[in-house]
């Protein structure tokens, strides 16, 4: 299943990010790359966790967080200083992006 460019309202938070993670495994996606995580969240990622992948991060939410997806939000908003909305956005694409690696057979860190 491809997703379009044309098909997202630019105004939906599934935003080119949303389209971008889950068009395709995450490979060695830089974490920025997902929705809510910007360069200031990557820097603080790789100096606290050595955290710069996108699948590293979805690690952490699967084997850390044990899929628990209010405790990563607050997690990412206490020790990352994203804001709500912005945490949110990150779980939310997470738990898409494992959605569709089922749909679709990819493999899950």
């Amino acid at each position: 299943m491809s997703v379009y460019f044309s098909t997202i309202d630019p105004c939906d938070i599934r935003s080119h990010k949303f389209v971008s993670v889950l068009s395709e495994p995450l490979g060695d996606k830089i974490v920025y790359k997902l929705p809510g995580i910007g360069i200031n969240t990557l820097k603080k990622l790789k100096k606290t966790k050595h955290i710069t992948k996108a699948k590293d991060l979805l690690y952490e939410f699967i084997h850390k967080f044990h899929f628990d997806n209010e405790l990563f939000r607050l997690w990412l908003m206490k020790d990352y200083g994203l804001p709500e909305y912005r945490a949110t956005e990150c779980v939310i694409a997470l738990i898409d992006y494992i959605e569709q690696a089922k749909i679709n057979h990819w493999s899950l860190p």
